[in-house]
């Protein structure tokens, strides 16, 4: 529907409203006093609200790709040009549902980590 792809683009999952990057954790400083950081880069896409064919399409794709690494199109970082989706190989984690109402989800989130 939008430019997010997970192994393929979605038919009716609309672009996330938000994608957050994790912190990279600091694991000392250089003599220059420069942060040494180590980990894997991790961001999460957020979804305000889903209908349930959007939950489901999402949660098939996730089941479908949860062994392996794969090509992922993501957003950029909220509040960055809109038009800098970037491609990147990651692992999709299981999305995570804030609340729940009628056949709505909201606050639902998905975290990737970029291999």
């Amino acid at each position: 529907m939008g430019n997010l792809a997970i192994n393929g683009t979605f038919t009716y999952l609309p672009d996330p409203t938000e994608c957050t990057p994790t912190p990279i954790a600091e694991i000392g400083r250089f003599q220059s006093g420069k942060p040494v950081r180590q980990g894997p880069e991790e961001v999460t896409l957020r979804w305000e609200t889903l209908t349930y064919t959007e939950f489901n399409e999402l949660t098939t794709r996730w089941a479908a790709n949860n062994t392996s690494a794969v090509s992922c199109n993501i957003p950029p970082i909220s509040g960055t040009n809109p038009a800098s989706y970037r491609t990147v190989t990651a692992w999709v984690h299981e999305p995570q549902i804030g609340s729940q109402r009628d056949i709505n989800m909201y606050d639902v989130e998905l975290r990737l980590t970029i291999d």
